[in-house]
């Protein structure tokens, strides 16, 4: 990944909800690094299909963070009504990421953008998880209302 500024201003950063079709060659070499911090040990294989056919059914919210229009960060949520809750809407975090060097008070201020706008779109509740052995923003979404719900295992073969 190229270097961007070593202190980067977050009052020049900028928050936008994009089309995955448009991000999604800009967005490569960000989403293998976020794999690489914090993927579920699998085998690194996004399916730009399954991702397309989603969001042309309206399911699925991208939300992005840039920098001097370099994309920066990004956050993708699962957009619909819950199967076990039908008369709510959820929103499910795909993936969240922010480049290092835009961590802290600017990342807090695009996951509180990105909660905004999923209840402006209708949202009723949104659940997002942290990674074991990644970023561990825990504390931050604690302070912005979230409460711990689940804790998620994973078996690999």
């Amino acid at each position: 990944m190229t270097s961007l500024v070593a202190q980067p201003s977050s009052t020049a950063t900028t928050f936008h909800r994009e089309r995955i079709a448009d991000v999604w060659d800009e967005a490569q070499l960000m989403l293998k690094d976020n794999a690489a911090e914090s993927g579920a040990g699998l085998p690194f294989q996004p399916d730009k299909a399954t991702y397309f056919g989603m969001e042309s059914i309206d399911a699925l919210r991208l939300y992005t963070a840039r920098y001097e229009d370099k994309l920066v960060g990004y956050a993708l949520f699962i957009f619909s009504k819950h199967p076990q809750y039908s008369a709510s809407t959820v929103a499910l975090q795909e993936v969240v990421y922010m480049a290092p060097e835009f961590r802290g008070y600017g990342a807090a201020k695009f996951l509180m953008w990105a909660d905004v706008q999923l209840e402006a779109e209708g949202a009723e509740a949104i659940v997002r998880q942290v990674r074991i052995g990644g970023p561990d923003y825990s504390k931050t979404l604690t302070r912005m209302g979230y409460e711990p719900l689940l804790t998620s295992f994973i078996k690999r073969f």
